[in-house]
């Protein structure tokens, strides 16, 4: 849902009323965020050998990361199958804790201010 409520004309994607909107999206429309990342990722892949990826399952981030050849550790899950800015906070801090060097995330000023709140500089 990362970056949905830039696209619908909407202020971010947790309200209750995007959430709902976000349900009857085609499988096109609720990939392009994974596909975007999935792109900008694909630029690095000449570098896998050199990088590990810390990530959070499914849509927070392994499933950008699938086939791209990139080592990938998985230490955590959203609670539920549509994240929350808490899955958010908890998956930044987490991976943060975990010692890792870049945070790389795909999504919207909602998700930027959401890690920040997370995690600050």
């Amino acid at each position: 849902m990362a970056g949905l409520g830039g696209s619908l004309a909407h202020k971010g994607s947790d309200g209750a009323e995007l959430r709902e909107i976000a349900r009857g999206l085609s499988a096109e429309e609720a990939a392009r965020s994974t596909d975007r990342v999935r792109r900008a990722l694909a630029a690095l892949t000449d570098l896998a050998p050199l990088v590990r990826f810390t990530t959070w399952d499914g849509a927070m981030g392994a499933n950008a990361l699938s086939g791209l050849g990139f080592e990938t550790d998985i230490i955590g899950a959203a609670k539920q199958s549509q994240s929350t800015a808490a899955d958010t906070a908890e998956a930044a801090t987490t991976i943060c804790r975990a010692g890792v060097d870049v945070l790389v995330f795909g999504g919207g000023d909602g998700t930027a201010r959401d890690l920040y709140d997370a995690v600050g500089t």
